[in-house]
């Protein structure tokens, strides 16, 4: 039987309702529609009335009012004092929590009650899902539950790895979160940590609190511990401060805040500090900043703020464990800001920028810009393209620098260009006039403060021929894309000016069609050359997915390419001696996305006229699914370094995982500090039972001293928990390219 009645006239609802379903000598159910707000329904096999004060529910006894639900054997309700009284195999529901237990007393209006030795569950679709029991439930409120001497586990039903013990534990539907007092986690039987106050979400929601400590060991620090501790600020900011033991140095306190900008919220802006008040090794206090923001101000507008800075030469040598890091030696402090004006037949860019640096290894001063001002833009007019190009910049030196000539330089360069466009091909000229001039200091009389004012044309122009191929079951359109770029640029002598900012651009496939082969404003080019190249291409018809891609290209020159990086402060550098020669190296890049879960990408670059290699890079990668992963890479450049690496994630077993990364330089080369032998090593194992991982990681690096530090990294991960032990993930994630985490390779693969 049921009956839906409204809270403020129970007793005679219950009753008019009962006397109609008795009369009708029925057991049947009232009509299933779903109740009003503030209405409490009954439901059950037999149901008993006593003076509309009482009522009394037998055999698969329910009741529900407003998103709760309580299921037993009998239920009792005391219509005057609103409690309900629920005896055997009784289960309770609201929002994404359920208990069961052998009896619960309740108010439902006020949700306040008491449920003995109950067990537990929390967490919905989507969410992370908990289960638990303890000796006594106590209902405080629509939102919040206290239990006592509990045992919760994110675990699966009958799989029993882990828990964490309390002697209380409160849960907070609002802000979806858990506190626990008096908390131990039991890992296999065995108490592994102890904290008198712990809390954490049980949803995907963010929540602040202490998070699980990590801890490691590396061979410049030795023992690390760090506990963090994570401040949920806002629904766009939050923050993490952490103290960090080290053994060798003293304890080191770190801090992250992160906030999303309001204009924009795809960008997270992250400023990072690092402060070790005296090292015990080095007897000095030690620090370092990070600051990267960007700001979004509307109408167009919007700035970067770039300010990096570390107390001494060896600060990143000595603390981290990352080659990116232990090999910079200048460290970018900018500002700038930006505006953009965009529209269907123009492009405006307008950028004002200060810039400076920190520089480590006292030797290799870069110049500051202090500082740049750009104006570039894009117009059509009717079928023409114009696009102009503006700069000015003011070049100095830091004050340790040695003294070297600093000082202005502006560019003007406006060009002109008709793409003629059509589905077989195209072509398009280009005029353009390049105006550079200088307004030098401590110049002496080796540099020209002179301005120069350089022609240039171009024609780039390409046909497009396809055919429709079929290889085993697969159609593919193949593409046979002949490609042809002349530039004509006129000799300038610009061997008195100074060299700022430029330098010679690598050869590859894109510099192949490029005007200018410096990159910087310092130098142009004189040419009178043409590229030819040739590209092919396979498509799947079926996904528009391009399987197969390859290019080879050359450049050939009617006159000798004259100009050079040569100035007066490097006079007899290699870069002064312009080469006698009729066509550049000969290139090739291929790159290949096969069905089988096989990708490869090939770049050769190679001298005719003396038969040698030049450079090459070769990758190849396999990766059937989330979790297998084999990586291989091969880097030659010639008479600078040649380098193999290898790295692989691969199952070895039920939850089993393999990691490992090998880097390994095959040749000594003085002048980049490179020494045959390994670089940077790594190997590991990780376990995931589903409900926790564990994962122990090797690391050795080779520093910029060619010294190396070893650092081993253990981590237990509990699922919904935390972790314990130091978080080699991202070390993991920069080694191993394609890196899954195990706990989410269920997910990737459903």
């Amino acid at each position: 039987m049921s009956a839906n009645f409204p809270p403020m006239s129970i007793a005679r609802s219950t009753t008019l309702a009962m006397l109609f379903l008795c009369g009708a000598g029925s057991s049947a159910h009232a009509a299933e529609t779903a109740p009003d707000k503030g209405t409490t329904t009954i439901d059950a096999m037999r149901l008993e009335i006593y003076m509309d004060r009482e009522m009394r529910a037998f055999g698969d006894a329910e009741i529900s009012k407003d998103g709760q639900y309580i299921k037993g054997d009998r239920i009792f309700v005391n219509t005057i004092n609103d409690e309900i009284h629920a005896v055997g195999n009784v289960f309770v529901k609201q929002g994404n929590a359920t208990a069961e237990g052998p009896e619960l007393r309740m108010k439902m209006e006020d949700r306040e009650g008491e449920m003995p030795e109950p067990s537990f569950t929390i967490g919905g679709d989507g969410e992370r899902k908990g289960r638990g029991n303890a000796s006594t439930i106590m209902f405080e409120g629509p939102t919040k539950e206290r239990l006592k001497s509990v045992r919760y586990t994110t675990c699966e039903a009958g799989v029993n790895d882990w828990y964490m013990h309390a002697n209380e534990l409160e849960i907070d539907h609002h802000s979806e979160t858990a506190t626990a007092t008096n908390a131990w986690i039991q890992f296999k039987g065995m108490p592994i940590l102890y904290t008198p106050w712990i809390d954490f979400p049980f949803s995907n929601e963010r929540a602040s609190g202490v998070l699980l400590p990590t801890f490691g060991s590396t061979t410049r620090s030795g023992f690390e511990l760090a506990v963090p501790y994570y401040l949920n600020i806002a629904p766009e900011m939050d923050a993490t401060i952490t103290p960090r033991y080290m053994s060798k140095r003293g304890t080191q306190v770190q801090g992250e805040f992160r906030y999303l900008d309001r204009s924009n919220p795809h960008i997270v802006n992250t400023d990072r500090l690092e402060y070790l008040p005296n090292d015990d090794m080095t007897g000095r206090s030690r620090y370092a900043i990070n600051l990267r923001n960007t700001h979004t101000f509307g109408g167009g507008w919007w700035g970067n703020l770039q300010f990096e800075r570390v107390s001494d030469d060896t600060y990143f040598s000595d603390m981290s464990t990352r080659i990116a890091l232990t090999s910079r030696v200048n460290l970018p402090q900018q500002v700038d800001l930006h505006y953009d004006k965009n529209t269907l037949t123009n492009d405006w860019h307008f950028t004002l920028m200060a810039q400076q640096y920190q520089t480590l290894d006292k030797v290799s001063y870069p110049y500051q810009r202090l500082p740049q001002i750009a104006l570039s833009g894009f117009q059509e007019l009717g079928p023409i393209d114009t696009r102009l190009s503006t700069e000015f910049v003011r070049f100095d030196k830091n004050s340790a620098a040695p003294i070297s000539v600093t000082g202005e330089r502006y560019t003007i360069y406006p060009t002109a260009s008709l793409p003629l466009l059509a589905s077989y091909g195209y072509i398009t000229p280009k005029v353009g006039l390049r105006y550079t001039g200088y307004n030098l200091n401590n110049a002496g009389t080796s540099y020209d403060s002179k301005s120069t004012a350089i022609p240039t044309f171009s024609l780039d122009t390409g046909l497009y021929f396809d055919r429709t191929m079929r290889v085993v079951k697969n159609v593919y359109t193949q593409t046979l894309e002949p490609r042809l770029f002349y530039v004509y640029i006129p000799y300038e002598n610009q061997n008195r000016l100074p060299i700022f900012d430029t330098g010679l651009s690598d050869l590859n496939i894109s510099t192949l069609f490029a005007e200018n082969q410096f990159v910087g404003g310092d130098r142009i080019n004189d040419a009178n050359q043409v590229t030819l190249a040739l590209t092919s291409r396979m498509i799947d018809q079926r996904t528009g997915v391009q399987r197969l891609s390859a290019t080879i290209g050359e450049r050939f020159y009617f006159n000798d390419p004259r100009v050079t990086t040569c100035s007066p402060a490097n006079p007899t550098a290699a870069e002064c001696s312009s080469t006698n020669t009729v066509h550049s190296d000969f290139l090739t890049a291929v790159s290949a996305k096969l069905l089988n879960g096989w990708n490869a990408d090939a770049a050769w670059q190679y001298n005719t006229d003396n038969s040698e290699t030049v450079r090459a890079n070769m990758g190849l990668r396999y990766q059937p699914e989330p979790g297998k992963i084999m990586n291989l890479g091969y880097r030659f450049t010639r008479d600078r370094l040649e380098q193999i690496d290898v790295s692989t994630e691969w199952p070895l077993g039920t939850n089993w995982y393999g990691l490992a990364r090998f880097n390994y330089s095959l040749r000594n080369n003085a002048s980049t500090n490179d020494k045959r032998g390994p670089i940077e090593a790594l190997a590991g194992l990780e376990y995931n039972a589903g409900c926790w991982q564990a994962r122990t990681v090797v690391h050795r690096l080779t520093t910029a001293t060619t010294t190396a530090n070893y650092s081993i990294f253990f981590q237990l991960e509990l699922t919904g928990m935390s972790s314990i032990g130091s978080n080699p993930l991202d070390l993991l994630k920069r080694s191993i390219p394609g890196f899954t985490n195990p706990d989410q390779i269920s997910n990737t693969v459903e």
